[in-house]
């Protein structure tokens, strides 16, 4: 417990540093809780060009590392929200969700893939929103009174994303 808030702090830091200042990490939060795919977008694409290696996301656990970084990021959020990854709502597990920690607050569900070769980035896209409702991702977020409620799908084919709103 004593050491906890010395590494988000340091890692605050280096998060604010990668996005361009504190004001950047906050506009991120806000579009994410918004719900702004584009923003996100827009946000993440950056971040992942200045911060991950080609390396990084090569291979079988590729989805893996982009999964925590995403929650990493969202460390900016705790004062506010609880961020878990994997953790199961409605029908199965949901790769990120994001519970406001008092009823009326925004949430998300956050659902992650890797592109395919055989697959076309919108199609890709089409399928991770389609898992997110067919799913029901959202439940836990409803049971707990956020408000809105947001269902985002982010895809990455190395350092490029594409994210959309469900």
């Amino acid at each position: 417990r004593e050491v906890a808030p010395v590494y988000s702090r340091l890692f605050l830091d280096w998060l604010k540093g990668g996005l361009g200042g504190g004001s950047r990490v906050q506009a991120f939060c806000r579009s994410l809780l918004a719900g702004d795919a584009v923003a996100v977008e827009e946000h993440l694409g950056t971040l992942l060009e200045r911060t991950l290696s080609y390396h990084d996301t090569a291979g079988r656990a590729s989805e893996v590392v982009y999964q925590a970084f995403v929650a990493g990021l969202l460390v900016a959020l705790d004062r506010t929200h609880q961020v878990r990854s994997n953790r199961e709502s409605g029908l199965g597990r949901c790769d990120v969700l994001i519970s406001p920690r008092q009823a009326g607050g925004p949430g998300v569900a956050l659902e992650l893939k890797v592109l395919k070769a055989s697959e076309t980035m919108e199609a890709a896209l089409a399928a991770a929103l389609e898992q997110v409702r067919s799913k029901k991702y959202a439940a836990e977020l409803r049971a707990a009174g956020a408000e809105p409620v947001v269902e985002l799908a982010a895809v990455f084919e190395k350092k490029q994303v594409r994210v959309a709103r469900g």
